[in-house]
């Protein structure tokens, strides 16, 4: 239950940088703070925690959206279990390893997304779209590498970490 309150407070950090300062930069894509931490769960961590983080988070982003309500939830659920699936197989403790993986998991939560929108809206695939997403995969995998050890120390916070006090500083005269 910490992972996932800690998760939250991460998660709604992340959703207001991205919807605020991060949207009106010139840069034609934005930077998604949040599939790091699902591939993150998809990874680490006991499999009910990371569950409820996942769709936590999936709620989170599917609330502030233009997407129809429901496409991140699935898209981050059907993400998590597929790394969850094939978990014994996946090496991901080299660096370029993980960034091989977020590449690939990005991909796959793009086409996730794009499958969903499509079947409840009806938009169109074009070349400069496609290069977008190649685009957006590349600053995913990127942002992901370099929040990976971030995540890691957030997952070892516990309760102790903040409310317990630290040492007692005594000065000497």
């Amino acid at each position: 239950m910490r992972t996932t309150a800690i998760f939250l407070i991460y998660g709604v950090l992340s959703v207001l940088l991205q919807s605020t300062w991060l949207s009106f930069s010139s840069i034609p894509f934005h930077f998604n703070f949040l599939l790091p931490a699902v591939i993150f769960f998809g990874f680490h961590g006991l499999f009910r925690p990371a569950l409820i983080s996942v769709l936590v988070l999936g709620i989170l982003v599917d609330c502030v959206s233009f997407a129809p309500l429901g496409v991140f939830l699935w898209t981050y659920l059907l993400l998590f279990l597929s790394i969850r699936l094939f978990l014994g197989r996946i090496i991901s403790s080299a660096p370029l390893a993980r960034f091989g993986w977020m590449i690939i998991f990005s991909l796959v939560e793009r086409f996730g997304v794009f499958v969903f929108t499509q079947m409840f809206s009806g938009l169109s695939v074009t070349p400069p779209r496609i290069l977008y997403f190649l685009m957006q995969t590349a600053s995913d995998a990127l942002l992901g590498l370099l929040l990976y050890p971030l995540l890691l120390r957030i997952s070892s916070l516990d309760a102790s970490s903040f409310f317990q006090p630290k040492g007692i500083m005594v000065q000497k005269r």
